[in-house]
């Protein structure tokens, strides 16, 4: 079995994760062991500069010269935060608690991930009453959910957001381009 290693987020301890027999890393074998985690980078020494992995279908694939040994290359490790006066850090709580609605027109953060040119997107740290609201408006065959707080969505983010925007209200409360290509988003919405 081989295995990645990776950087915990706003530090340098590290972890390894295990890689599946087709050399990829799942999306949730990353989640269940850093529930806001969204995105991998590293960097590139011959391009001098951090790159993103490209995650497809919930798995992260190797990059273009493969995984190197962990003792060559460490991974770090993308979260989504969102910081407000009334949530506190999502590194403190694990990445529940800010997801939860606080009652009759308290707003609901969650997040959003994808790259510009994807057909597909992320949506994290809904509960399973949310997610299910989400899909009888977008149809089953839109939403696959990977584990208990995050689901593919068959839509590219700019489409799913306009969607988000139009159904549930959603704002949009930061923005961050952490890979070359990915952005994550952190929105806001009152009426999941």
């Amino acid at each position: 079995m081989s295995f990645l290693r990776v950087e915990f987020p706003d530090s340098e301890q590290t972890m390894e994760l295990p890689l599946e027999d087709d050399d990829t890393l799942l999306l949730t074998t990353l989640k269940s062991n850093f529930p806001n985690a969204n995105g991998l980078s590293y960097y590139c020494k011959s391009a001098r500069s951090t790159r993103g992995l490209r995650l497809s279908k919930g798995k992260f694939l190797p990059p273009q010269e493969g995984w190197l040994k962990p003792n060559i290359r460490t991974y770090k490790i993308l979260c989504t935060k969102a910081k407000t006066n009334t949530y506190p850090d999502l590194m403190q709580t694990g990445g529940s608690s800010i997801h939860k609605s606080l009652g009759p027109g308290k707003d609901i953060y969650f997040g959003v991930t994808g790259t510009f040119l994807s057909r597909e997107s992320y949506i994290h740290g809904l509960d399973a009453r949310q997610l299910s609201c989400i899909r009888q408006r977008l149809g089953v065959a839109k939403l696959t959910a990977l584990d208990n707080n995050t689901c593919l969505v068959d839509m590219g983010p700019f489409k799913l957001m306009s969607f988000l925007r139009s159904e549930f209200g959603a704002e949009i409360v930061t923005h961050a381009v952490e890979e070359q290509n990915c952005s994550c988003w952190t929105l806001k919405a009152d009426k999941i």
